[in-house]
């Protein structure tokens, strides 16, 4: 069995890695990484789908799960050897968008263990998880260097929904090296709401504990001193009825309503907004493209006094090599081909060309310095 501490920050030596020259402003990324699951069971955690077949209580901890997922958690044979290629597979997409992000938010990770080897292999210095209550024992967590930000302070919030446990949010208070104003605070706030196989109120209680974290800290640090930055996997489509972005972070009656970049960005830019990815996630059951990660922003990082972001550099990145291919399954564009995908992981293989990558895209802004 193992223990994870509750409260986690570590500093990591830098790994050699070669990637481009990296942009005077300030990048800011997230990603859900797909299960990066070590192979050890964390106790109190339904982690079993990740561990050896010989694992003992695999197969009971398996059937303690949900039923539809039975099958293929007892058929999982999760080893070290395939935790490591997982590591390595995701370090290929996130260098595949050619500069590593001095800041990037993470979704889906077990634990600090692993997270600190994906923090290694890729280039990070610094890593922050705290373990929260999901039943998978899948947590948020934030990697960066420190060569244009000072790390202050960092806070891990629970979400309470009726349904089940859910995903913190994980709250991280910076200073630009650069800033001219001591009392500046960027504040980055990491989700992962809940599922949309809870129901829409859920997220709107992640919403409304989002938007109330955020009034906390202006009260704090100061309205006009702190600049938002709140992203990752917010689990949520355009059906969800109370919607939890128009109704909550996006409310227009809100004189601290947020930014969505992403439409902000297809608002100034629609040409360059077509050459994005139509979303960041696709759902094969429904054959249908989802913009499940989102990055929002407070008003005064677009009012052109002192920090703001570089909207023109806001991406959704689908570098070639992450790239998948989904079959239609029937009807009449059975056997018709959707190609530009994410390459979701595959767990049961130990070849790389086969093992894919993660289920969502990853997206980025820049800050200027």
């Amino acid at each position: 069995m193992k223990l994870i501490s509750a409260v986690l920050f570590v500093s990591l030596p830098f790994a050699s890695v070669t990637i481009a020259a990296p942009t005077p402003n300030i990048r800011i990324a997230a990603y859900n990484l797909e299960n990066l699951f070590d192979a050890n069971h964390d106790e109190g955690k339904q982690d079993w789908a990740f561990l050896p077949i010989a694992h003992p209580g695999k197969a009971a901890g398996c059937r303690e799960g949900a039923p539809s997922h039975l099958r293929s958690c007892l058929e999982t044979d999760w080893t070290p050897a395939h935790a490591a290629l997982k590591v390595e597979q995701m370090k290929k997409a996130l260098l595949s968008q050619g500069t590593l992000p001095d800041l990037l938010a993470v979704e889906e990770v077990e634990n600090l263990s692993i997270l600190r080897e994906f923090a290694t292999a890729v280039g990070f210095s610094n890593v922050i998880l705290e373990e929260g209550e999901d039943e998978r024992g899948i947590d948020v967590g934030l990697l960066f260097n420190t060569e244009k930000v000072e790390y202050l302070e960092h806070r891990a919030h629970r979400i309470q929904i009726p349904t089940n446990q859910t995903r913190d949010i994980l709250a991280v208070y910076f200073r630009r090296k650069t800033a001219a104003d001591a009392r500046e605070t960027l504040a980055v706030y990491v989700n992962h709401w809940p599922s949309q196989g809870n129901p829409p109120r859920d997220r709107v209680l992640a919403a409304e504990k989002l938007r109330d974290l955020i009034q906390t800290d202006r009260d704090r640090f100061g309205a006009g001193n702190l600049m938002v930055v709140a992203l990752g996997d917010f689990n949520t489509v355009d059906a969800d009825h109370p919607h939890p972005f128009s109704s909550v972070l996006l409310n227009a009656s809100d004189a601290n309503a947020l930014l969505d970049l992403r439409t902000h960005f297809n608002t100034q830019f629609p040409i360059e907004s077509r050459q994005l990815p139509i979303g960041t996630y696709f759902f094969p059951p429904k054959m249908a493209w989802q913009d499940l990660d989102h990055i929002f922003i407070s008003k005064n990082l677009v009012d052109q006094k002192g920090a703001d972001v570089e909207l023109r550099a806001f991406r959704v990145h689908n570098a070639p090599e992450i790239l998948g291919s989904v079959n239609y399954p029937n009807g009449p564009l059975s056997g018709s081909l959707v190609t530009g995908v994410p390459k979701p992981y595959n767990v049961r293989t130990l070849n790389p060309p086969d093992a894919g990558f993660s289920d969502h895209f990853s997206i980025s802004i820049e800050i200027k310095n």
